[in-house]
């Protein structure tokens, strides 16, 4: 009768061995693969070598390159650094560039373009960043950098006067459904529409975030807004009339000090 287990019957073949040989796997990393994947290595209750081999040697590889990708973003950033400031005017974006194209299917590749981006636009090359922008927004899968990206520019299109543009990017945010960001969404419409002199509008919205910003900073902000809205602004009061000037020195009569004396 053979005692051997399939593990011990099954051959590496010089592939695997390589793979193995290429993975630089501790033990602690090994037990925490185990833990968190055995059940996909478990067919019949029985452990097949090749499985298990392939398994970690595919798991720690994503694992390591996630791992990279996040340290080469840190690294772009300046963040392993004493004086790191998270600052877009001092992100270095062609080495976040470089860390998109060197990690395509990581998470940390369009933050990288994010933050490349905004330090373009921070450097004064803003139309160039704002196509950046709109363009990683149609391409990311990441609904959370979405909203970020439409956040951001909302804000740009607003400071460039371009409130149509903003007004489109602040409607996507509140079509999204519930964000951190809603309450600011529905306060800057309200401010656009105040700016367009549509009060009624901007009332519609400041209400709507109010409704929405119970547990957000922006909650007494929007509330003070939507309170002066209908407050009619104060009168001018004519200013008071000038005190008529004082005489000048040619119209006082001054007597000649020359000139000789009347008798009494």
């Amino acid at each position: 009768m053979d005692n051997k287990t399939p593990s011990q019957d099954a051959p590496l073949s010089p592939e695997e061995i390589r793979a193995i040989g290429e993975v630089n796997i501790g033990p602690a990393k090994h037990e925490v693969f185990l833990d968190n994947h055995y059940k996909k290595l478990i067919v019949g209750g029985i452990i097949l070598a090749v499985g298990v081999v392939g398994g970690i040697a595919y798991y720690s590889m994503q694992d390591e390159k996630v791992t990279e990708a996040s340290a080469a973003l840190v690294s772009a950033m300046g963040a392993d650094k004493a004086e790191f400031s998270i600052s877009s005017a001092k992100l270095d974006s062609a080495k976040l560039e470089t860390v998109a194209a060197q990690y395509p299917d990581t998470a940390s590749t369009d933050t990288a373009k994010y933050l490349a981006h905004a330090a373009v636009v921070a450097k004064g090359k803003t139309q160039q960043g704002i196509a950046g922008m709109n363009a990683l927004l149609k391409s990311t899968d990441n609904e959370d950098l979405k909203l970020r990206i439409r956040v951001y520019l909302a804000d740009q299109y607003t400071q460039q006067g371009r409130l149509d543009d903003a007004t489109r990017m602040w409607q996507e945010v509140v079509v999204s459904g519930e964000s951190p960001y809603l309450p600011l969404a529905y306060m800057s419409l309200g401010d656009i529409a105040q700016q367009q002199n549509d009060k009624e509008k901007a009332k519609t919205m400041y209400q709507a975030g109010v409704a929405k910003s119970a547990n957000s900073s922006l909650h007494n902000r929007i509330k003070d807004r939507l309170e002066v809205i209908d407050v009619a602004p104060p009168v001018k009061e004519a200013p008071a009339p000038l005190p008529a000037p004082l005489p000048s020195a040619a119209d006082s009569v001054v007597p000649s000090l020359s000139a000789p004396l009347e008798a009494s």
